[in-house]
């Protein structure tokens, strides 16, 4: 689909290194890669901080 798209060249949102490595192995370069944090994990993170301070 990507290269029907005429993409060659994605950033990736992903934590998952195995969706970077099948991209590669179809032929799309992986310029960059974007860390994705969910909601809950964003809760987490805050409560953490407010506890610790």
């Amino acid at each position: 689909m990507l290269r029907y798209l005429g993409m060659e060249d994605v950033r990736l949102m992903t934590n998952n290194p195995e969706k970077i490595a099948a991209l590669e192995e179809h032929g799309i370069c992986v310029v960059g890669r974007v860390p994705h944090m969910c909601f809950s994990e964003l809760g987490t993170l805050i409560s953490r901080s407010s506890i610790s301070v």
